[in-house]
């Protein structure tokens, strides 16, 4: 979803945990949560309105356990959008996804 790649490396004992406190406190101005659950006509009602919006040329997302994660552009200010699925989605262990805009 983020497309990171990892590498092995040696840090001091101490300095990861630094990294993400810093990570965390920055502002994330490009992230908009919708509290409740949503349908998955309604999440993609959204999304598509954010993307055209934005001009977006890519749309990922994600199911993470009960929630829908959506990535909207690209680099270097991507906007996420986070759901809630509805519990009857969740428990049948229902699918969603979105098309590649563009």
């Amino acid at each position: 979803m983020l497309e990171c790649k990892t590498a092995p490396c040696l840090v001091i004992q101490g300095t990861p945990g630094v990294v993400l406190a810093r990570m965390d406190e920055e502002e994330r101005k490009f992230e908009k949560v919708f509290e409740g659950p949503r349908s998955p006509e309604e999440m993609t009602r959204i999304i598509s309105s954010y993307a055209a919006r934005l001009g977006a040329e890519q749309v990922r997302s994600v199911v993470c356990g009960e929630y829908v994660w959506a990535r909207i552009g690209g680099e270097p200010d991507p906007t996420n959008l986070v759901f809630t699925r509805m519990l009857s989605e969740v428990s049948a262990g229902a699918d969603f996804s979105v098309k590649n805009a563009g």
